[in-house]
C-alpha cells in the first residue's frame, strides 16, 4: 500500500506517502496516524486516486477471519492493489491492517 503511519520522534507520528516520497501529515498521535494512512489507502494507489471499480465498501461491515481461520476482525473495505484484492479489517485492539482477499473468510455466525 501506498501510505505508512510513521514514528518521528517525542511520541508523534505521521503518514508518510510512498507515491511522492514525503509526509502527507506530521504530529498526529499514533491512532490517529494509524486511521489516516489506511483511509488514505482506501482512496489512492500508487499511480494517484482508486476508480470506482477498484474499491469496494463492505456495509455493515462483516466479521472475518484469517487463513490460519483465527478471528482476524472487521472487515470494512476491499481494494483493488496491483492486480489482488485486499480487505482492510479492524482487529479486536481497534488497529486496522490489509489482508490478502485469499487469506480472509468469513466467519461462521
Amino acid at each position: 500500500m501506498r501510505f505508512e503511519a510513521r514514528h518521528i520522534g517525542s511520541g508523534r507520528w505521521g503518514v508518510y506517502d510512498g507515491g511522492v516520497m514525503g509526509w502527507r501529515a506530521v504530529d498526529l498521535g499514533e491512532d490517529e496516524a494509524c486511521r489516516m494512512a489506511m483511509d488514505m489507502d482506501v482512496v489512492y494507489n500508487q499511480y494517484g486516486q482508486r476508480t470506482p471499480e477498484e474499491r469496494r465498501e463492505v456495509r455493515p461491515p462483516i466479521e472475518v477471519e484469517m487463513a490460519t481461520w483465527a478471528a482476524a476482525g472487521t472487515l470494512d473495505y476491499w481494494v483493488r492493489e496491483r492486480g489482488e484484492w485486499w480487505g482492510r479489517v479492524r482487529g479486536p485492539d481497534g488497529r486496522q491492517t490489509w489482508i490478502k482477499a485469499r487469506d480472509l473468510r468469513r466467519t461462521d455466525q
